[in-house]
């Protein structure tokens, strides 16, 4: 399996599509993107998590962090084109509940 197999999903969300905004969110398991590659996560890897239709504008992105890493050292980016763009260098290992949000300079 390619990664991202399993971890990519669909934008889901309200029902107000159209020229409404409306808010997607998913959750991200680890242990899903680490059965899709079949060895261990390196630092260069890009795990896909939302689909964004064609014509959709994302206005903000952030991370939650559900349940701490246990490793030493566990840094995400997350983004779009530019990986940096929402999120850079979020520690991974903070404890479970701790939000990363964009930049000001990306702040809508």
């Amino acid at each position: 399996m390619a990664l991202g197999d399993n971890t990519l999903q669909s934008a889901r969300g309200n029902t107000q599509r159209g020229r409404n905004p409306y808010m997607v969110q998913t959750v991200l398991n680890l242990a899903t993107a680490l059965s899709d590659k079949g060895s261990a996560l390196a630092a260069s890897d890009v795990i896909p998590v939302i689909a964004v239709p064609k014509g959709n504008m994302v206005l903000n992105a952030g991370i939650e962090v559900d349940t701490a890493s246990d490793g030493s050292t566990f840094t995400v980016d997350n983004g779009m084109v530019d990986a940096d763009v929402f999120v850079d260098g979020f520690d991974a290992t903070s404890a479970a509940a701790v939000v990363a949000k964009n930049p000001e300079a990306y702040s809508p």
